[in-house]
């Protein structure tokens, strides 16, 4: 695993040329506006369960409420970023994970370099979305437990994960389940292989 700040690096010895097609996708500050209406969705989505399932009101009138959404977003960021690189090949161990914090356009990323399955792609954008906001409202509703912590952290995870999401539906939308997908840099390129989970070593 590297860490590095600045854009999402390229990976040299990778020259999307046919049969690759890039896959249509906005740039960096587009994606992040296209994403917002998808993060009222997700987050409403998710807030709405909480208030459903579990005494959501007790929570919130926790005192404490605003400093447990503060603590819950500043540890969401690695720990999100952290859930992305377990489902990498390799389980982010390797030298194809790259941990990095793009500033000038606000961005955290667990980017993986070399080419991977369509489905391993995908699990990669949603991990975090399943194991950090759905996961605890699963455990809550099962067991009755609540804390002020896991909630806001779920609720604030599942507006963070916005772009994951809109980037499993540009994937779903315009590429195949056989392909292989590579990127290089922060644009995404696919082609159809009925052989891609052989390809992703590991």
């Amino acid at each position: 695993m590297r860490v590095h700040f600045g854009p999402i690096p390229e990976t040299p010895d990778f020259m999307p040329q046919p049969p690759w097609r890039a896959l249509k996708e906005p740039t960096p500050w587009l994606m992040q506006l296209l994403a917002v209406p998808v993060a009222v969705v997700s987050g409403g989505g998710i807030l709405a369960l909480w208030s459903w399932r579990t005494p959501l009101k007790a929570v919130v009138l926790d005192p404490q409420f605003m400093a447990w959404g503060l603590a819950a977003f500043i540890w969401l960021i690695p720990v999100h970023e952290a859930v992305h690189a377990l489902v990498h090949p390799g389980r982010g161990l390797s030298d194809r994970t790259c941990i990095g914090l793009w500033l000038s356009r606000g961005m955290f990323y667990a980017h993986c370099h070399g080419p991977m399955s369509r489905n391993r792609f995908i699990a990669i954008l949603i991990a975090p979305f399943i194991v950090l906001s759905i996961l605890p409202l699963i455990v809550s509703a099962l067991t009755g437990w609540m804390h002020p912590l896991p909630v806001t952290g779920s609720v604030v995870n599942a507006f963070l994960a916005c772009g994951d999401l809109l980037g499993v539906l540009l994937i779903v939308w315009q590429i195949p389940r056989d392909a292989m997908i590579q990127n290089q840099a922060w644009r995404t390129y696919w082609q159809s292989s009925p052989v891609a989970s052989q390809l992703e070593h590991g």
